[in-house]
Parts: structure tokens; sequence; C-alpha cells
């Protein structure tokens, strides 16, 4: 059986669906306070950058080398196929 077409959601096996985005019906001021909550969850985390996030350093130093690494590529970058054959 072929598989089912993407749409929104999840790909099957994929990470989980993003949040869903607010209803605006055109309205400026919705889109500009999801845009503003936005900007104040991310001033307020500690870590704002991957290549600074202790984890993520820690994960290249002890396993996967540097970025674009065979091994980073192959575990951490996903590729495409067409199956509608």
């Amino acid at each position: 059986a072929a598989p089912p077409p993407c749409g929104p959601g999840p790909a099957p096996g994929g990470p989980p669906a993003p949040p869903p985005q607010p209803f605006h019906h055109g309205r400026g001021e919705v889109l500009r306070a999801r845009m503003e909550a936005l900007y104040r969850e991310d001033r307020a985390k500690a870590v704002r950058k991957s290549h600074r996030n202790p984890s993520v350093v820690r994960l290249y130093g002890e396993w996967l080398g540097k970025p674009l690494s065979e091994r980073a590529r192959r575990l951490l970058h996903t590729r495409y196929f067409n199956r509608s054959e």
C-alpha cells in the first residue's frame, strides 16, 4: 500500500506536530500578540542557540565529532525519497 500523503501533522515516525497557529481571520493584533509571545518566551530561555547548548556541545564532543561529519549527517539530517512509484 502507498504511504499516506504528506499534510498537516507529524510525519509517520517523525517528530510531533508543532502547536497549532491561532486563527487570526485577518486581524493583525492576533498575529502581533502571537509574535510578541514567541519573542518574550525566547528571551527568557537560558540557552537560546543550539551551538551553545551544553547537551549539544557534549554530543558533538563525545560522539558526533564536528558539525556535518559523516556520522552527524547520517544520523541527524533528513533525506527525502519519492515513494509515489
